[in-house]
């Protein structure tokens, strides 16, 4: 039997209740953030200053999941707010010293998408797989490591897209 490790997991409820913007971080994450927010609260979450650096984002609903990248997160949600009307909560995944580079996200944003549509989950919007993967094999450890972190974080807030 494999022995697990502990961790600590970090909960900002931005509002004070479960129903606003969440930041949600992990001791073994490293520089990792993950932001969530109700479609209501979206505008609180676009203010933040994790929208302004590279990431992910997630949009999604009970079934179904929406996966893009930006170098600029809150102008890209943005534009799916008046674009797609399906979804109800956003994520991003961002880390605190915005060391995520281009190659980074586009790494992450395919892996996302590819599991996603091996769950039969992806938004048919998503049609394209995502851009090229262009990271070294160390690298790749590292961003493989990073999502693996990002799994448990969404699973723990009930973000079931992703699981099998």
């Amino acid at each position: 039997m494999a022995s697990a490790k502990a961790k600590t997991i970090s909960l900002l409820l931005e509002d004070g209740t479960l129903k606003g913007v969440m930041c949600i971080e992990d001791s073994s994450w490293n520089s990792g953030e993950l932001y969530s927010a109700p479609r209501e609260s979206i505008n609180e979450l676009m203010s933040s200053e994790a929208c302004n650096k590279f990431g992910v984002y997630l949009l999604l609903s009970e079934e179904m999941v929406y996966v893009g990248q930006s170098m600029d997160l809150a102008t890209r949600i943005k534009q799916h707010l008046a674009g797609k009307d399906w979804w109800e909560r956003a994520i991003v995944l961002t880390t605190k010293d915005d060391s995520l580079n281009r190659s980074d996200i586009d790494y992450l944003e395919s892996v996302l998408i590819n599991k996603a549509n091996d769950n039969n989950k992806l938004d048919c919007d998503n049609k394209k797989k995502g851009n090229p993967q262009k990271v070294t094999k160390f690298r790749k450890v590292e961003l493989e490591q990073y999502l693996e972190e990002a799994f448990l974080l969404m699973e723990l807030i009930g973000v079931s897209v992703f699981c099998n």
